[in-house]
């Protein structure tokens, strides 16, 4: 008798729709289509590799929030192509983002109204 095998897609353990998973980790699909979509530009252009402030203040909220979730900056670097050592600053100034600059703090706010933790 010949068996079959059936070769199953393995399905992202994120669903889109989700924003905390069990272990209370930020969904990282869902934060930078948020973050995109609250900033005016795209999930690309927060990975992308733009010095422009457009993209990098975007980018170091994004940051945040994912170290805020508690992912080490290990993972964050993977997440975003870098290493850890551009997540830690990049952590850094969106802490100092918070603290001054006006638009940061708007859009801040308005990730907070859709269930962010700052």
């Amino acid at each position: 008798m010949k068996t079959h095998t059936i070769k199953v897609k393995r399905v992202s353990a994120w669903p889109q729709r989700e924003m905390y998973g069990r272990d209370g980790l930020l969904n990282p699909n869902r934060a930078i289509a948020d973050v995109a979509a609250v900033f005016g530009i795209t999930a690309k252009d927060i990975q992308g590799r733009s010095r422009i402030e457009r993209y990098t203040y975007p980018r170091h909220i994004y940051v945040y929030l994912l170290r805020r979730s508690g992912y080490a900056l290990e993972e964050i670097g993977r997440l975003m192509s870098r290493d850890h050592g551009t997540a830690l600053n990049s952590e850094r100034r969106a802490r100092d983002l918070l603290g001054y600059h006006k638009e940061t703090i708007e859009k801040a706010l308005e990730l907070q109204k859709l269930g962010y933790k700052f």
